[in-house]
């Protein structure tokens, strides 16, 4: 008797993970060699949901971006969500402002003293945010707002390679959108050119 077995079959008989990483689009008007984090918040960047770089799990939500269409793979888990706040803590939002060299200056904005500061921020942004993704805009606009780039970096130094936001249309409709801070785990599969 023959066993037929398909290749993803195989793939997982042999331990590799056939559904590893996330199959994701980046709809643009400018061809990317590759996909690096020097233009994280620059003149034509939209950060609605903090910088980074953006995908969609969906080709015609990413269409609106521009006709040039690459589908990228995401190989990482780290990514925190707009669902829940697992994966950031206070002691991780701590070390992430920490990173920032003048953290201080903005901590006084709550308290003279900047570690008190830092603390009222961090009990205040637990308190009021509901999810990981707010807790860290949170941090952005009060400590990172005008070096969105080292923003990102930080986030990469603390294991954090982006957000999962879900996206909800008029009419009922959602997608997905990652917005990655580590470019290094983009990996390209295919750029259609729209033409």
């Amino acid at each position: 008797m023959k066993i037929i077995i398909t290749e993803e079959q195989f793939k997982q008989l042999i331990n590799e993970d056939a559904t590893s990483g996330l199959i994701v689009y980046h709809g643009t008007n400018h061809k990317i060699d590759k996909f690096v984090d020097d233009f994280i918040g620059g003149d034509q960047a939209i950060d609605a949901n903090g910088p980074g770089i953006y995908f969609s799990d969906t080709e015609i939500d990413s269409e609106h971006f521009g006709p040039i269409m690459y589908t990228v793979r995401l190989n990482s888990n780290k990514f925190l969500t707009d669902k829940t706040k697992k994966g950031i803590t206070p002691s991780k939002a701590a070390q992430l402002i920490k990173l920032r060299k003048d953290w201080q200056m903005n901590a006084q904005d709550w308290n003279e003293n900047p570690n008190i500061g830092l603390n009222m921020f961090l009990r205040e942004t637990f308190n009021a945010e509901e999810n990981a993704k707010e807790i860290l805009l949170a941090i952005w606009i009060g400590y990172y707002r005008y070096n969105p780039l080292e923003f990102a970096r930080n986030c990469v130094k603390l294991g954090i390679d982006g957000i999962n936001v879900t996206n909800h249309w008029g009419g009922g409709g959602s997608s997905e959108h990652y917005v990655v801070y580590n470019p290094a785990i983009i990996e390209v599969l295919n750029i259609k050119n729209g033409d």
